[in-house]
């Protein structure tokens, strides 16, 4: 009886095993190839716009160019091209604004902690007391 859970066991061990080196082998050989690939040509998706559910318009900029596209399940669709000289001014000062202030994980200057914890912390168990009281 216990040689049948041992057996069974390290065969679970095995396929764990294998699957873990089949998706290592694909991130590594497969993925990699295409995300390496498509850093040739420069693309920003600049906003996107819900319509409805599984509708909307996204606005990306391809190299030089900023591109309207329509989504939705029936696939993508070329709305237009944004090519006026003034828009086009004040998406790049947007998007070099965006790249300015960093990334997701940036503080940005609104978001600055201007009470300590030890303050917050006093503030919340005041509160608490004077609705118990």
């Amino acid at each position: 009886m216990e040689w049948i859970v041992v057996k069974s066991l390290l065969s679970l061990g095995a396929v764990i095993l294998l699957m873990i080196g089949v998706v290592f082998v694909m991130k590594k050989y497969v993925y990699g190839r295409q995300s390496s690939s498509s850093q040739i040509v420069e693309m920003k998706v600049i906003g996107t716009l819900m319509i409805q559910p599984k509708r909307s318009v996204s606005v990306i900029k391809v190299m030089d160019k900023i591109l309207v596209i329509g989504l939705s399940e029936d696939g993508m669709q070329s709305l237009g091209e944004i090519s006026d000289a003034k828009s086009l001014s004040r998406i790049d000062e947007r998007l070099a604004g965006e790249s300015a202030q960093g990334g997701w994980f940036t503080r940005k200057p609104s978001q600055s902690a201007s009470v300590s914890f030890a303050e917050a912390l006093k503030a919340q168990i005041s509160k608490v007391a004077t609705k118990g009281a």
